[in-house]
């Protein structure tokens, strides 16, 4: 019998049977009240399935500066369905209730039927989903319930254990518990004395989580912020005995994006007290402190982070596969990978078909892991009722997982599982009939238009693999990075996926590239990349490739696109299944810092002129010829520390040392001519300015290197390096041999070959400062070299890839652009005022970065002479002064000594380069 499909991304043909008709989504008329790389997406999404929408826009999208106006708005031409709003979510719970109220009456006002607030702001308030349909419009989204019972993080840990959902050690409760030390003569005295309604419950603790409940909707404030922070700190201190020396995570329970959290370290619990008023200040909580509960956590060390994509009716809920979001930074996830069983399948079988065991039962491993996981999500969809798409977050400790969090949202990451899965809806009554749905937001759309009406669906396979990449707007140290603009971005090429919010869209009158300023209004996201492949493997070369060709370029602009670059090649030249843990991105950021500097130390021009040195005339003049072509891109790579990571794992594989001698496995031209394309120096059409090109008379001279070793190999019937080497030590030809004259051809090979062995200073560099020594063992982890980890911080490495703007040695100035706050909240005092000593590690300011909380600490100690910063709140620009001092320390800058002896060591290696 014929099959008969729709996919929704393609319509709901009136052609089809009635009952593929009957789940029609045409007359959706949807206010999207999102932004970022979902606002656009939603707008494609609601067009393809023959429906209308308006968006929301913030005046924070545009106020600042024209260039930053939402790229989103060239695509809708009717400017009636563009709606201005002061900010999208509010910052107070006033605020918050004002917009709510706001963004309903423009959907009355301007008839439309429903609301979809994708990821970020507003997707897990459960007042807000609650608000929209008791207004009578439809909520695209879990509704109220749902987002309160799995969205709260408290409540949602709570539900995991009465379901059998493992779940990490820590406290649930922690304003109940508060509570309960507030109330000295038990939580019913408290009512009464509040004129609450006494609460029931078995314990005092339930008596108080029931209090809570009765105290909210009448906005008693049942603990004030001193309050909260006193019994907090109190409870976590005693909790944190019975784990002794361990760290622990301070999480709100309504936060999410890495929002909200902060590490109580096991030396440092005098700190919690500031970073309990520093999360309720990210999160907007100031204004009901004892209303904002917080999760404490054992902060497992060395963990992974897997998650579970869920889609759920009410009645069925199924998963989509998981994902391995374990590459991140300050919870901020930078690298998302698929995980599926089929491709764990496929892998495992091909390990054990080429004898590599361990890998093969790591595999086993990693899918049964999943597989339980996917159990878990499922049951715990199904106990809360999911009526939507939500993600079901674990960490993941060797075998082990456990239940994180549940986010009731659409979330970034969710192409990749789209990508890899799609779902088939079958009529039970003519199983013929079936609607493919190939996207997570229209499923989102489907069911919050015919709910319940729909048959459980089966997942397919679609791709074995795909990888997410953020782009971010960030420096080397991965430090959010305001205000640069976004002058030329190059296309897509044929492996790239570019979700973003349309920045490349073309002026339609030029069909030239629109400027576009990243001010920093919200978060540091720019775009996700993403690629998909046969395996992880395939997945990540691709990706690779997309990132290596990506031409970014602008003013002031920073990104993480090098560091991209650098992470995935080290992966790639690892294994693409390395179990990367949550902490691995601080152990990278510290190697590559160290490499960094090390490499430093190397002064190429003088290098290439000890290469001269006791060669006759016509050696010389060669060398001089070619000294632009060789020493000029490892000068460009010598300033972009994540490249040079990058470039250095990228070509592990092609030199070795061979007794004491270093030795290419490949030949140094093609090393040089790769160097050229991956630093994007290739002569591409259109690609590069003149400047960042290579040269024409470099290009000739490096294509007439290339030339000659490709003729030669196919004459001396070889593409092995080692091989043609060998064959042209011998002073006669090989048999056979038709060609020019052989001592002319090793002439000139040796022509060609002189100079190319300061190409492997980089490589010996990395050996030397112990980068090559991080890498993977028997079982995937990784190992990081204890030297490295104990000799240079995070902070330290921060500032070896960033440093700190310039400033007179009695000025403190601001580290970047941002807000400036001078407190961790309204009703604290400030951190420093004139006549304040401080000590290193003493917190000195706040600054706000794309939405993100930075508090800077002193490096050295000091006292303040003067206090230039401006009121709370104000914008400050990199550099500004904000503080005169005076320092108690004597700071050295004379690095002669260290930079002698290295280069001393760097030529000592040299005499150990041998390339033919």
């Amino acid at each position: 019998m014929k099959r008969i499909q729709a996919c929704l991304d393609k319509h709901i043909r009136e052609n089809q049977s009635k009952w593929i008709k009957s789940f029609d989504c045409s007359d959706i008329n949807c206010l999207i009240i999102c932004r970022g790389p979902v606002r656009l997406e939603a707008m494609q999404r609601i067009t393809e399935l023959g429906g209308n929408y308006g968006i929301l826009l913030s005046n924070q999208d545009s106020i600042e500066d024209p260039n930053t106006f939402a790229p989103e708005t060239r695509i809708i031409k009717e400017k009636i369905r563009i709606h201005r709003v002061s900010d999208y979510g509010g910052s107070t719970e006033k605020e918050r209730i004002q917009r709510r109220n706001e963004i309903i009456h423009i959907a009355k006002t301007y008839n439309y039927n429903s609301i979809l607030a994708g990821y970020g702001f507003m997707a897990e308030d459960p007042a807000l989903a609650a608000s929209i349909s008791k207004a009578g419009l439809l909520y695209i989204g879990p509704n109220a319930n749902v987002s309160q019972r799995a969205g709260q993080k408290d409540e949602a840990k709570n539900l995991a254990v009465k379901t059998g959902v493992s779940v990490v050690p820590g406290i649930n409760d922690l304003v109940a518990r508060a509570l309960c030390s507030k109330a000295k003569n038990g939580i019913a005295d408290l009512a009464i004395q509040l004129n609450l309604p006494v609460p029931q419950g078995e314990t005092e603790s339930i008596k108080a989580e029931n209090l809570t409940k009765f105290a909210k909707p009448k906005k008693v404030e049942l603990l004030s912020l001193k309050e909260f922070i006193k019994y907090a700190t109190e409870e976590i201190t005693k909790f944190s005995q019975k784990f002794p020396n361990k760290n622990f995570r301070l999480k709100a329970v309504n936060a999410g994006g890495g929002k909200g959290q902060r590490v109580i370290l096991k030396d440092k619990f005098d700190h919690i007290p500031r970073l309990i008023q520093e999360i309720i200040q990210e999160t907007g909580a100031t204004d009901s402190a004892g209303e904002q509960n917080i999760l404490v956590e054992l902060n497992l060390e060395s963990t992974r982070h897997y998650e579970i994509q869920l889609i759920g009716n009410g009645d069925w809920c199924i998963s989509m596969g998981g994902r391995d979001c374990s590459v991140q930074m300050h919870s901020q996830k930078l690298i998302e990978v698929s995980l599926t069983t089929e491709e764990l399948s496929i892998q495992e079988k091909l390990e054990r078909t080429s004898n590599n065991d361990t890998i093969a039962a790591l595999m086993r491993n990693e899918k049964l892991l999943l597989e339980s996981m996917e159990k878990q999500a499922e049951t715990f969809g199904l106990a809360v009722g999911l009526d939507s798409a939500s993600t079901f977050e674990c960490i993941v400790d060797g075998k082990d997982h456990y239940f994180m969090e549940m986010n009731t949202r659409i979330q970034v990451e969710h192409r990749i599982s789209e990508l890899c899965y799609a779902l088939i809806f079958t009529n039970p009554e003519q199983p013929e009939e079936q609607i493919k749905v190939t996207n997570i937001l229209a499923v989102m759309i489907l069911i919050a238009r015919h709910g319940k009406k729909l048959p459980k669906p089966k997942r397919f396979l679609v791709k074995n693999s795909s990888i997410e990449i953020r782009l971010n707007a960030t420096d080397d140290s991965l430090t959010p990075h305001s205000g640069g603009l976004i002058e030329n971005w190059s296309e897509p090429i044929k492996e790239e996926i570019r979700d973003d919010q349309a920045i490349g869209i073309p002026n339609p009158d030029t069909s030239t590239f629109i400027p576009y300023r990243l001010l920093g209004s919200y978060d540091s996201n720019i775009a996700l990349i993403i690629s998909t492949g046969s395996n992880r493997s395939q997945a990540l070369r691709n990706i690779s490739k997309c990132l290596e060709q990506m031409q970014l370029e602008g003013i002031d602009l920073k990104t993480n696109l090098e560091f991209q670059i650098g992470l995935v090649n080290w992966i790639i030249s690892e294994n693409p299944y390395a179990r990367i843990t949550t902490d691995f991105v601080e152990n990278y950021l510290i190697q590559v810092s160290q490499l960094f500097q090390e490499i430093q130390t190397i002064n190429f021009d003088d290098t290439y002129d000890i290469i001269s040195e006791n060669k006759n005339i016509n050696q010389k003049n060669i060398l001089k010829l070619k000294n632009n072509l060789i020493v000029r891109p490892l000068k460009i790579l010598q300033k972009k520390p994540h490249q040079m990571a990058g470039w250095i794992s990228k070509n592990k594989p092609l030199w070795t040392f061979k007794g004491n001698k270093f030795e290419w496995k490949k030949n140094p031209v093609e090393i040089l001519n790769n160097l050229y394309l991956f630093l994007s120096m290739d002569d591409f059409p259109k690609k590069n300015l003149g400047i960042k090109k290579i040269w024409e008379e470099d290009k000739n001279l490096l294509q007439n290197s290339l030339n000659f070793y490709k003729d030669l190999n196919i004459r001396v019937q070889t593409s092995d390096w080692r091989d043609l080497l060998k064959v042209l030590q011998y002073p006669s030809p090989p048999n056979n041999w038709e060609g020019p004259d052989w001592n002319r051809i090793r002439q000139s090979h040796f022509d060609f070959q002189i100079g190319l062995d300061i190409l492997a200073l980089p490589f010996m560099c990395a050996t030397y400062c112990g980068f090559l020594s991080l890498k993977l063992d028997a079982n995937l982890d990784v190992v990081s070299p204890k030297c490295a980890r104990n000799s240079c911080s995070l902070t330290d490495a921060k500032n070896i890839l960033s440093p700190p703007p310039k400033a007179p040695v009695d000025v403190i100035v601001a580290r970047s652009n941002g807000k400036f706050y001078s407190r961790s909240s309204p009703k604290n005092n400030k951190f420093v005022e004139k006549g304040d000593k401080f000590k290193v590690g003493d917190p000195l300011y706040i600054i706000e970065v794309m939405k993100m909380f930075n508090t800077v600490q002193a490096s050295f100690n000091g006292i303040i002479t003067e206090d230039m910063s401006p009121p709370d709140g104000d914008r400050v620009t990199k550099s500004q002064p904000l503080f005169k001092i005076k320092s108690d320390d004597k700071i050295s800058t004379d690095n002669h000594s260290r930079t002698a002896k290295h280069n001393k060591y760097f030529q000592d290696l040299f005499s150990k380069i041998e390339i033919n």
